[in-house]
């Protein structure tokens, strides 16, 4: 069946997120407020915030999650190159499209589900929820390098990556551990002796050797009654970051 403007609000209510809501538009207004020391990104005002508009459209056969504004190019020299790394970063993570407003200069991430007369579950909403936080946070350095000056450095992504990467093997080094002074002990040579079979067990765990390494669940947006926290769907859409709750 179609999916309603009150169906949505459940799945917010999930995670007891506060939002605002014109039943007529079918249309619902929620904030994410954003940890400023993981992520680059800040709104028109200076804040680490994203505002989020969803939309349930076509009597329920269609929805659309979206930023508006998330970048202004009205005033940007370097509107071209913008344009020109969108189609790069587009290919780089599921679901997430930018759509630009020539006369006002509005960037706008959001994706767009066609539901028709198909049901919408919990699941697919927060993901594609996700999908748009998660791709202003990831690609916000390579979107804000392009505004101030011109050049194209898709190689911040792989960089971002890779710090990403080491930061998460650390610390689930020192879990392993029992802490960063056991960690230090360890590789000092003071702590506990480890059989060989027990550090490969470890490095498995830590580095994927012997398998696949597991993926992150890393996050940096909040927003429920503006404290920390939030909600995991996994990380599919890209390759890192979390929606958590709003505010």
């Amino acid at each position: 069946m179609p999916t309603s403007i009150d169906e949505v609000k459940g799945f917010l209510d999930e995670y007891d997120l506060r939002y605002m809501v014109d039943e007529s538009a079918g249309v619902i207004l929620i904030g994410f407020g954003c940890d400023p020391d993981e992520t680059t990104y800040r709104d028109n005002d200076g804040d680490a915030h994203v505002k989020v508009v969803i939309e349930v459209m076509e009597e329920g056969g269609f929805l659309r999650v979206a930023a508006p504004f998330a970048w202004k190019l009205d005033a940007c020299i370097h509107r071209a190159a913008v344009l020109g790394v969108l189609p790069a970063l587009q290919g780089r993570y599921k679901m997430l499209r930018f759509d630009h407003d020539p006369q006002d200069g509005e960037l706008q991430p959001n994706v767009e589900l066609a539901l028709e007369d198909a049901s919408l579950t919990s699941d697919q909403f927060h993901r594609a929820v996700q999908a748009v936080l998660r791709g202003i946070q990831r690609f916000d350095p390579v979107i804000r390098r392009a505004m101030q000056t011109g050049e194209v450095a898709l190689e911040i992504l792989d960089e971002r990556t890779r710090r990403s990467s080491s930061a998460r093997r650390l610390a689930a080094l020192e879990e392993e551990a029992g802490g960063s002074e056991e960690l230090a002990r360890v590789i000092s040579g003071e702590g506990p002796a480890v059989d060989d079979d027990e550090a490969k067990a470890i490095f498995e765990r830590i580095f994927g050797i012997g398998g696949e390494e597991t993926e992150p669940r890393a996050g940096a947006c909040d927003s429920r009654d503006g404290e920390p926290g939030g909600v995991d769907r996994g990380d599919d859409d890209g390759e890192d970051g979390e929606a958590r709750k709003a505010g």
